[in-house]
């Protein structure tokens, strides 16, 4: 009972952690985003990935906050479907339904979560944010039927090999 329970903490914890980030004003918002782009700059710049003159440093930046900021909508929905589809699984629901019901919970979440958007000053709640995150929910369950997949293909294989 308790693991039943205990397997939704991840679940709650990071939709907390996704309500608090959409409840940052605009201009706290994208003050984190500018500086996640910074960071990958620097990181890049310094590891000899890409050679960034002082001078182009805010250009560069600025070019890439917004697809950062993006993709770390996508990973964490498709983070927050991967744990939805563990839980469900734990639960014992059915692998068909599984799938089906942590994509619709992610997406559902994310348009609550821009709806809510819609009262923080600074944000605005978008569709097209809803699609973006949709598309991090899609992924998430890629990869849970991907892996489930590569884990009941090795089982049988080795229920296969077993047997020779």
């Amino acid at each position: 009972m308790f693991k039943k329970i205990a397997v939704w903490i991840p679940v709650i914890v990071l939709a907390c952690f996704i309500f608090g980030f959409s409840a940052q004003d605009g201009v706290a918002s994208g003050g984190l985003s500018r500086k996640v782009a910074a960071f990958l700059v620097d990181m890049a710049d310094a590891t000899g990935w890409v050679d960034v003159a002082e001078s182009e440093r805010d250009s560069v930046i600025e070019s890439i906050q917004y697809p950062v900021r993006k993709l770390a909508h996508m990973s964490e929905y498709a983070l927050l479907t991967v744990l939805t589809y563990i839980a469900l699984a734990v639960d014992g629901i059915s692998k068909g339904k599984r799938w089906w019901l942590a994509l619709l919970g992610a997406i559902l979440f994310a348009c609550t979560d821009e709806f809510h958007q819609l009262f923080v000053p600074g944000r605005a709640g978008m569709i097209t944010d809803v699609l973006i995150d949709s598309v991090g929910c899609i992924i998430g369950v890629l990869m849970c039927i991907t892996t489930v997949s590569i884990k009941s293909k090795f089982m049988l294989d080795r229920k296969h090999n077993s047997v020779l």
